[in-house]
């Protein structure tokens, strides 16, 4: 099962907690392939790190401001973050991807 993880500063900054029970064992982390997705929607690598960057500042900002977000990720998930607590939740036809 895919898992989703919120960098490690952001959820030291801002207090969050996450669902460790969808978390069981050791995980790797994958490093996003910024190049591959750049080349996958024909933008360049500079453009799609700019958005990143910007969608990660958006997020950081809103939760300085103790807002809850709900963050659609087309055709994956969306992600929850609601007072201190993060949830990824899925759609069920990635899933079966």
């Amino acid at each position: 099962m895919p898992t989703f993880h919120l960098a490690r500063n952001l959820i030291v900054t801002h207090n969050l907690t996450d669902d460790k029970e969808y978390l069981p064992g050791h995980k790797e982390l994958e490093p996003l392939r910024v190049a591959e997705v750049a080349a996958s929607i024909c933008m360049s690598q500079q453009r799609v790190e700019k958005c990143i960057q910007g969608t990660t500042t958006l997020i950081s900002c809103c939760l300085g401001k103790g807002e809850n977000i709900a963050l659609v990720l087309k055709d994956i998930g969306v992600l929850l973050i609601e007072g201190t607590r993060v949830q990824m939740k899925f759609y069920y036809e990635f899933l079966e991807m």
